[in-house]
């Protein structure tokens, strides 16, 4: 084990996906300072194009490898994910073969770490090339039945060492939660200070989140638009992308046709500093468990309270009335409810700040990368 100002002999690989958006690419970028610094090498790999591709493009430069085999998108409605597995298996062989053709020069132990499921075709196939311990640091679980077997398939064929991202997703894994690894925060995507008084009479509440249908953006909508919160002039901001879909039409014209002036739709933001200096209380909106929630993270650690749906991740960080309020259910009614009570305990929101920070101290994106690289150390010398 090395010393902690020292580097693991170690060549990381980490398995990205050129489309990863919201937490998943946060975390992602906020692990790679870390890990860049504490091994010998890192390489970063990032399968299909999208947004995130020229986002790591610049974190990676010359470390990253971009194969040109052509990738099923792995999106949309689970039967049309299930239809493209057989593709999946040939693209992400051909792609490992010309990857490994490339990674097998260095000298150091290799070790090969994915989040995203439907990337483990490819992990597998690569580290088997390498023969190289694969890690899937769990980020989503599949929940159709089919998929779930794709996963455990892959997981047997290829040894998958799991690795979950927060205890809630090792109970349903069957892990020990001892190897829990948070997404972790980055210290600079959080408020270092926030006043103890509050000079106005209202509330702003914010979204910030990806505008997709699991994030149930239009029940939050909904939510707020019938509580006592909105009646008193209280704000609702919505930062995040995309805007032009679909679902994303769908809560627009909601705001629209409620013809209120208190719920604004910001699209996406770069700076995320500013949305959270504008909020004094962030909701964390979801249809389904969320397995743990960066947004969440990041908001306590700016001392700012959250709503959140109570299945997952959520449960683990929110004390009701301390740092936050817990939905009992996904719905409408719900989340009128724990807005309103936001509102009737907004005098002691301010106060909230330090218990918020406290209650998420140890998951900073450092330490939990440190304690990936520890786990991945113990693995390669048992």
């Amino acid at each position: 084990m090395p010393k902690s100002d020292s580097q693991y002999d170690l060549h990381l690989i980490k398995v990205l996906g050129g489309r990863d958006g919201g937490g998943i690419l946060t975390s992602e970028l906020c692990f790679s300072r870390t890990l860049k610094t504490r091994t010998k090498k890192l390489t970063a790999i990032a399968i299909g194009k999208g947004m995130s591709s020229k986002v790591y493009q610049d974190a990676y430069h010359r470390d990253l490898l971009t194969p040109r085999t052509p990738f099923p998108k792995f999106d949309g409605r689970a039967t049309k994910k299930i239809t493209r597995i057989p593709l999946l298996i040939i693209s992400s062989f051909f792609a490992a073969v010309f990857c490994a053709i490339r990674l097998r020069q260095t000298r150091q132990k290799k070790a090969v770490i994915v989040r995203k499921y439907e990337l483990l075709l490819f992990s597998g196939f690569l580290a088997l090339l390498l023969r190289a311990p694969l890690f899937w640091h769990v980020a989503e679980l599949p929940r159709n039945k089919t998929l779930r077997f794709y996963r455990n398939f892959t997981c047997f064929t290829f040894n998958v060492i799991l690795v979950p991202n927060s205890k809630y997703t090792a109970k349903n894994l069957g892990v020990d939660a001892g190897n829990v690894i948070y997404p972790g925060y980055s210290q600079a995507r959080t408020l270092q200070y926030r006043p103890q008084t509050k000079k106005s009479k209202t509330l702003t509440y914010v979204i910030s989140s990806r505008i997709v249908q699991s994030k149930a953006i239009d029940l939050a909508v909904n939510g707020f638009l019938q509580s006592r919160a909105h009646k008193f002039g209280c704000r609702l901001l919505i930062a995040g992308g995309p805007t032009d879909t679909e679902y994303a039409q769908k809560v627009s014209q909601l705001i629209e046709h409620s013809k209120t002036d208190h719920v604004y739709m910001l699209g996406h933001q770069d700076n995320i500093m500013e949305i959270y200096r504008e909020a004094d209380i962030v909701i964390n909106s979801r249809r389904d468990a969320e397995p743990c929630g960066i947004t969440i993270l990041e908001a306590l650690a700016s001392g700012i309270p959250v709503i959140a749906y109570h299945e997952g991740g959520p449960s683990e960080f929110i004390r009701c009335n301390k740092n936050g309020w817990l939905l009992k259910e996904p719905s409408i009614a719900e989340y009128t409810r724990a807005i309103d009570k936001a509102w009737d305990n907004r005098h002691q929101i301010p106060s909230m700040a330090l218990f918020c920070k406290e209650s998420v101290r140890d998951l900073e994106a450092t330490s939990q990368a440190e304690k990936l690289l520890r786990l991945i150390n113990r693995r390669l010398h048992p």
